[in-house]
């Protein structure tokens, strides 16, 4: 394990910010995943699939529908990823946490998924936590590697946006490194 992957693994961010967290940690080897995302992932192999039965019906018309939808898809990732990840770095580094608990996780079905071992295949772990009185929900995409690390009725810090109910996530994952 190298230097810096050894400091990761041990780092621990405070419950009230403001959290020392930058765009850069959010993509390194995380184990949250974003629904944009991983259906960009499942278009971009339909649009590959398209493609190469164009190519091997010699259908230009339909290859280039397989390339457009792989382009679309790819560009489509690489957006939800980063939008997805500049809202986690604006949660992880300033909103306020409060204890919440997680539930069971769920399997989410994914096309290119289907062949992957159980530690590569993506879950869904919702949670629950409390603001001013009332009881909000969230859910994160998780890698099935930290599925045994959030078990479900565990208590976690939940970082909240005060303005926006539905933007919420475990401070816990934002260090999780995917071991894979």
């Amino acid at each position: 394990m190298t230097a810096p992957a050894a400091a990761e693994r041990g780092r621990t961010l405070p419950f009230q910010p403001p959290r020392d967290y930058r765009l850069r940690d959010a993509y390194r080897r995380r184990v949250w995943r974003d629904p944009g995302s991983m259906i960009a992932r499942d278009l971009l192999w339909v649009g590959i699939a398209m493609a190469g039965a164009g190519l091997a019906w010699d259908e230009s018309a339909f290859m280039l529908l397989g390339a457009v939808v792989a382009g679309g898809a790819l560009l489509l990732g690489a957006l939800a990823t980063l939008a997805a990840n500049l809202r986690r770095v604006a949660l992880v580094r300033g909103a306020p946490a409060v204890k919440g608990r997680l539930g069971r996780a769920k399997r989410v079905l994914l096309l290119h998924e289907f062949f992957r071992g159980r530690r590569e295949r993506t879950f869904a772990i919702p949670y629950t936590f409390e603001v001013e009185g009332r009881r909000r929900r969230g859910t994160l995409w998780i890698c099935g590697c930290a599925r045994d690390r959030l078990t479900e009725g565990r208590e976690a810090w939940i970082a909240y946006d005060p303005r926006r109910r539905r933007r919420s996530l475990p401070l816990r994952v934002a260090n999780m490194i995917a071991p894979h």
